[in-house]
């Protein structure tokens, strides 16, 4: 169980702080609620049932930096580019709403190896794959600035380069 105060990434909602825990009354029952505020919006705010396991489990503990890194180096890129534009789409969809740091390097380098590729020969990289890329990199750069105590801004350096090796 979470306790106040705790930092969680939560999903492709990136990293959140628990500000309260509360219990809300509908009709005769009573539900208790993780209060998550986004870190990097704080204007948001999520309601997380206890005990709804399904949302509870897209609660995690914030890695380490050094645990981010190791992830980096050995996570593989997705084994094939999937070219159909729906299949893709829809995998890359399940993969950033599960919020598996793993995964989500995995997409991150295929699509930075993909449009890397295509920028090579003159072309852009699709739409969908270009939203995919922006929130694989927030769930991820914003874990590695907050673990990092470092900016959004300049974990991406560190990230890029780490990834393109």
């Amino acid at each position: 169980m979470y306790k106040i105060g705790d930092t969680v990434l939560y999903g492709s909602e990136g990293v959140c702080k628990i500000t309260q825990i509360t219990e809300k009354c509908f009709g005769d029952s009573a539900i208790e609620y993780y209060i998550l505020t986004p870190v990097f919006n704080e204007r948001s705010t999520f309601f997380v049932p206890t005990k709804n396991e399904t949302l509870v489990s897209r609660m995690k503990p914030i890695l380490t930096n050094g645990e981010i890194m190791e992830l980096i180096s050995s996570t593989d890129e997705t084994d094939e580019w999937v070219e159909n534009d729906i299949e893709r789409k829809e995998l890359f969809k399940s993969i950033i709403s599960s919020g598996e740091i793993k995964s989500v390097i995995s997409i991150l380098k295929s699509i930075i190896h993909h449009k890397e590729m295509l920028d090579s020969v003159g072309k852009k990289l699709h739409k969908a794959d270009e939203t995919v890329l922006k929130e694989s990199q927030k769930i991820l750069y914003e874990e590695l600035a907050m673990e990092m105590e470092l900016s959004k801004d300049e974990v991406i350096d560190i990230i890029c380069s780490k990834i393109k090796k």
